[in-house]
C-alpha cells in the first residue's frame, strides 16, 4: 500500500480535517483553558477572542507544512 499525501486528497477531505481540528481546539479552550485559568500563561490569548489565536496558529502551521511538502525552504 502506497503512502497518500494530504495534498492529493479531495478538497472535501481537507475541509473536513480542518473542521475537526478547529472543533477540537474550541473544545480544548472551553473545557481546559478557560475553566482552569490557563489563559493567564498563554501569550497573545485574549479571553472572549479565543478563536483568533487558534485560527492564526492553524494557518501558520498549515503554511509551513505545505511549504515543506513542496520542498520550499
Amino acid at each position: 500500500m502506497k503512502t497518500i499525501r494530504f495534498g492529493n486528497l479531495p478538497l472535501l477531505v481537507g475541509i473536513a480535517t480542518w473542521m475537526a481540528f478547529f472543533a477540537s481546539w474550541i473544545l480544548f479552550e472551553e473545557t481546559i483553558v478557560d475553566r482552569h485559568g490557563l489563559w493567564r500563561y498563554m501569550a497573545q490569548y485574549h479571553v472572549g477572542r479565543p478563536v483568533s489565536l487558534g485560527c492564526r496558529d492553524g494557518a501558520r502551521d498549515h503554511g509551513r507544512t505545505n511549504r515543506r511538502q513542496r520542498g520550499v525552504a
